[in-house]
């Protein structure tokens, strides 16, 4: 049979085969196809690891403010980018050591003091304040506050305007992170309520917009009168951020514009929104402010009576069904337990107080963020700057016709 085997295939025996129709011999592999197999790919991915380790410690290196202090002492074009990478991680996470850094906040302070007195309106300037704005508006000491004050002053020229809106916002943005993170120090700057109050009455309308927000941080009698009278203000977007204002302290003298707010088919402030796709967002952002504001009057001021904005919740979760990234649902829910809680506490406590008496949370303390409604920011059109900004990609705000 072995013989037969080593035939030749031929008609009569097909299936025979030779030596030669055998496999090939197995060999133990050579050194060098074990290199290219496992060592070459091995350093490869070696390469790829150390080359990510290294450029994310230099990103972290470059993201410390006080390594890009040099930077913005440059008299360069391109500062504004260390200018915009100190505002990142100020208000990153991480960046929460930085916030009480007073030295920090004096470099920074003095820096954008040094730049305002060149009075230039380029767009690189113009661009620089801008972000060195936001990041001074990340720290939690008041060091930072007499510059933004400065800042939120240049609103004589129609070029400077982003750069008081910035230092507007991060004046919001100051006060609460003083709050949240350094509660022990006292914000008590002369200076702060009549420049707020001076912009409030500003004839630009995104200026008196971002005002009425920083009012409603900042909180005080003087700050909600003025809120109060900002309720009658001819731009939409001032209303609304004068009554949620008010509202964060429990006061619902702005319930209807609140109504408005939630009410899906109400346009004026969306069709302020120049810029295409922006139209939505901003509706969303009125949802958000909306629903927030209800929550924080439920939430200080027991009293109140819930229901209008519960019935306006409702409507909103319905024309809102089937879109996604929305938690109206939520929201809603939680302000029905709120209402709930606070009819029970009202029935186990003393007789209730005349109306006008009514027992509101004072308006220093800091309100507690709702549930399901943690974004915050004032209500305003954005537009894409001109100039070095637009470069960038950068979205502000701008100032509309309305009302003013």
């Amino acid at each position: 049979m072995d013989d037969e085997r080593q035939q030749p295939p031929s008609s009569e025996n097909p299936y025979a085969f030779t030596a030669a129709n055998d496999l090939p011999a197995i060999e133990p592999p050579s050194m060098k196809f074990i290199v290219q197999l496992f060592v070459v790919p091995g350093v490869i991915v070696a390469a790829i690891v150390l080359a990510w380790f290294l450029i994310t410690q230099i990103t972290q290196t470059t993201r410390d403010p006080h390594t890009l202090i040099e930077a913005l002492r440059r008299t360069n074009e391109s500062r504004w980018q260390a200018a915009n990478n100190i505002a990142e991680a100020m208000n990153n996470p991480k960046g929460v050591a930085f916030r009480k850094d007073a030295s920090l906040a004096k470099e920074l302070a003095q820096i954008l003091a040094d730049d305002l007195k060149n009075d230039s309106t380029t767009d690189a300037a113009i661009t620089f304040r801008y972000y060195l704005s936001r990041a001074l508006g990340g720290f939690a000491v008041p060091d930072a506050l007499p510059i933004l004050l400065t800042a939120a002053k240049q609103e004589k020229r129609e070029q400077t305007q982003q750069v008081c809106i910035a230092a507007i916002n991060g004046i919001a943005a100051l006060i609460a992170n003083i709050r949240e993170f350094n509660p022990s120090e006292k914000i008590d700057n002369p200076d702060l309520l009549p420049t707020l109050i001076d912009l409030s009455k500003s004839s630009d309308p995104l200026i008196r917009s971002n005002t009425a927000y920083t009012l409603g941080v900042l909180g005080g009698t003087a700050a909600s009168e003025r809120l109060r009278a900002m309720l009658h203000d001819g731009y939409s977007d001032v209303r609304y951020n004068a009554a949620a204002g008010l509202a964060r302290y429990g006061d619902d003298t702005g319930k209807e514009l609140i109504l408005e707010m939630l009410n899906p088919d109400a346009t004026a402030s969306v069709e302020l929104e120049k810029m295409p796709g922006m139209g939505e967002e901003k509706r969303f952002l009125l949802y958000e402010s909306g629903l927030r504001a209800a929550m924080n009057i439920g939430e200080h001021n027991p009293t109140a009576d819930l229901t209008p904005y519960i019935d306006a919740g409702e409507d909103l979760v319905k024309a809102l069904s089937g879109k996604p990234s929305h938690d109206a649902r939520h929201v809603v829910d939680s302000l029905r337990e709120l209402s709930r809680h606070n009819q029970a506490m009202s029935k186990n406590a003393a007789p209730a107080k005349p109306a006008d008496a009514q027992q509101i949370k004072p308006a220093g303390a800091q309100p507690a963020k709702p549930a399901g409604a943690e974004k915050e920011g004032p209500i305003a059109p954005e537009k894409t700057n001109d100039g070095a900004a637009d470069a960038h990609q950068k979205t502000q705000p701008a100032a509309t016709a309305e009302g003013k």
